[in-house]
C-alpha cells in the first residue's frame, strides 16, 4: 500500500480536489492498479465508500484533520486499518502543507512512508483570494495579516520542509492550471480523467463579500463558510476586490523572488518553462490593471445591491437542481 498525501495549498484548488475525490473516492490507474481516497474521522476511524460520499456535508467533500490532533490518535491502529485497505489510498487535508513537522512524528511513530502532492499559484493573486478568504473575517489589520500570510507563502520553503520529513520519498509540487482535477487525475494519480469537473467554492463577488463586511453576522469569522458554498452554486455575476496596491504587490514580489528561484529547481521542465514565463510571479507589470480597493469596509452601491436581491430572490425561486 502506497500512501498519497494531498497536502494543499489554500486557495489552489484543493476543494475542486477533495471534492472530486469525494463523490468517485475509487479507481483504476493506467496500470491497472487501485487507488481510493479515503478520509480519517477524529476518532482515528477510516470513512470510506458511500459513507464518505454521504458525509459531504454542503461543501461536497469529505477530509482529513490537521495533523496535530492525528497525533494524539492510536496512530498503530490507524496504521494497521490503512494497510488492511489492500491498494494505495490519497488523504487529503489543505493545512498539511504547514504541518510537515507533525507528518514526520506521524510517519515515524506508525513505520509508514508516502508521497506528497501539492499545487501552488503565484502569491500575489493567490494572497488577495486569501484575505477574502480568511483575512477579512480574522479582525486583524490588514497590514499584519497580510504579512503574516506572505511567511506562509514561500512554497519553495515549505516543500523543502516536506521534503526533509523522513519517510516522504517524493515530493510533486505543480503550478495550479485551468483544470486542476483533470490535471491531478493525468499528472498525480496516473488515471483517466473525467470528460467534466465541477468548479467547487469559486470565489464570490465583490457585492457580496462587501454585505458581508458590514453585516458581520453574516460571516462571523473566518471558517464560518456555509453561506459561501450556498451562494456559490447561484454564479452570482461579479468579481472579487482587488486590495493589493501597488506598493504591495512590489513588497509580496521582492520577498518571495528568492523562494520562487527554490521553488522552480523543485518543477518538472515544462512546468519550470510555464513559471519563468508568467509574469505573475516575477513582474509588477502583470498587475498594472489593477486599482486597490479598501480591504476595510465602504459603503455598497444601492444599484449593485438591489441586483444582488433580484438575482437572490430568483435563486430562491428557481426549481431544484436534478
Amino acid at each position: 500500500m502506497t500512501l498519497i498525501l494531498h497536502i494543499g495549498a489554500g486557495k489552489c484548488g484543493s476543494s475542486a480536489i477533495q471534492a472530486a475525490l469525494t463523490q468517485r473516492p475509487r479507481f483504476q490507474r493506467r496500470d491497472g492498479s487501485t487507488v481510493e481516497y479515503i478520509a480519517i474521522d477524529r476518532q482515528g476511524q477510516l470513512v470510506r465508500g458511500e459513507r464518505l460520499r454521504e458525509s459531504a456535508g454542503i461543501a461536497g467533500y469529505r477530509t482529513s484533520p490537521p495533523a496535530r490532533p492525528m497525533r494524539d490518535m492510536d496512530l498503530a491502529a490507524l496504521a494497521g486499518a490503512l494497510q488492511d485497505v489492500g491498494h494505495d489510498v490519497v488523504l487529503s487535508e489543505e493545512a498539511w502543507i504547514y504541518q510537515a513537522e507533525h507528518w514526520a512524528d506521524i510517519l515515524q511513530r506508525t513505520g509508514m512512508d508516502a508521497e506528497v502532492f501539492a499545487y501552488v499559484r503565484p502569491q500575489v493573486p493567490l494572497l488577495n483570494s486569501a484575505w477574502w478568504q480568511w483575512g477579512a473575517w480574522k479582525d486583524k489589520p490588514f497590514d499584519e495579516w497580510m504579512a503574516t500570510r506572505l511567511r506562509r507563502s514561500l512554497w519553495g520553503a515549505r516543500m523543502q520542509e516536506w521534503r526533509s520529513v523522513p519517510g516522504v520519498w517524493s515530493v510533486n509540487v505543480r503550478l495550479l492550471p485551468d483544470d486542476v482535477v483533470a490535471d491531478m487525475y493525468s499528472h498525480v494519480l496516473d488515471v483517466e480523467p473525467p470528460e467534466e469537473t465541477a468548479f467547487v467554492n469559486a470565489s464570490l463577488p465583490g457585492d457580496v463579500l462587501r454585505l458581508f463586511q458590514r453585516n458581520r453576522e453574516l460571516r462571523p469569522h473566518a471558517h464560518a463558510g456555509r453561506i459561501d458554498f450556498v451562494l456559490s452554486k447561484l454564479k452570482l455575476a461579479g468579481t472579487t476586490p482587488w486590495v493589493l496596491s501597488p506598493e504591495w504587490i512590489a513588497r509580496i514580489l521582492s520577498e518571495t523572488q528568492l523562494d520562487n528561484e527554490v521553488l522552480l529547481s523543485m518543477l518538472d521542465e515544462a512546468s519550470a518553462a510555464r513559471m519563468r514565463a508568467d509574469p505573475r510571479w516575477w513582474d509588477a507589470a502583470a498587475f498594472q490593471d489593477k486599482v486597490a480597493e479598501p480591504p476595510t469596509p465602504v459603503p455598497l452601491d444601492p444599484e449593485a445591491l438591489e441586483k444582488l436581491c433580484v438575482e437572490l430572490v430568483k435563486a430562491l425561486g428557481a426549481p431544484p437542481a436534478t
